[in-house]
């Protein structure tokens, strides 16, 4: 993201905007843990479980706050980035999250 920063400071039609950033790869939480395994070269096994079940479970707890980040959109639009600063995201989210899982 540091060349999203880069370009900002000195694209013409960048001043007082606000420009949300992301690798372009929507995924879902699943998703998301199968890559990060990926990185890590270890298998991941996920077990499937009725979203609902688990919704009403953390609402009995207390956690509603928690089921919320848990099931909701993962997605972040960066066409007003893409389009207004001609950019595009670099490197894949696999490249990222191996490149952190070395470093």
């Amino acid at each position: 993201m540091i060349d999203l920063i880069l370009i900002c400071s000195i694209h013409p039609k960048s001043g007082g905007q606000i420009f949300l950033a992301s690798d372009n790869e929507d995924l879902s939480l699943p998703e998301l843990i199968k890559k990060i395994g990926e990185a890590f070269e270890i298998k991941t096994i996920l077990i499937p479980f009725p979203p609902r079940l688990l919704k009403v479970f953390l609402a009995i707890i207390g956690k509603q706050e928690l089921s919320r980040r848990l099931f909701s959109s993962l997605q972040v639009d960066i066409e007003k980035t893409k389009n207004t600063l001609n950019w595009k995201p670099v490197f894949p989210m696999l490249d990222t999250l191996k490149k952190m899982t070395k470093d």
